[in-house]
């Protein structure tokens, strides 16, 4: 019996620490994080209107767009390539015909 009360009186100090720590920890602590306010009342009509629309057609268009993106950067950096090529060769008409017909 005396043994478990030494344990209780041991445990209760050390939590009795633990307590005081954190006490002391959360004093000093200078941070103070500040949080954000809610979306106002009334999102704008351009928030509205995306809302509105199912996700589905949200992530289609998206995609449509990132796709346009996409053609558009790689034709211009097609272009800007080959504006340093300045070779151009004298075709056959011929030739010309030939490729067109295939």
């Amino acid at each position: 019996d005396l043994s478990q009360n030494k344990n209780d009186q041991l445990a209760l100090l050390q939590r009795q620490k633990q307590e005081e720590e954190s006490r002391v920890h959360t004093q000093t602590c200078t941070f103070k994080p500040t949080l954000a306010a809610r979306p106002p009342a009334n999102p704008s009509e351009q928030l509205k209107a995306r809302q509105a629309r199912r996700a589905c057609e949200r992530l289609f268009d998206d995609a449509h767009e990132r796709e346009a993106m996409r053609v558009e950067v790689a034709g211009a950096l097609q272009e800007a390539v080959l504006e340093d090529c300045t070779f151009q060769p004298q075709i056959n008409p011929q030739s010309d015909a030939i490729l067109e017909t295939t």
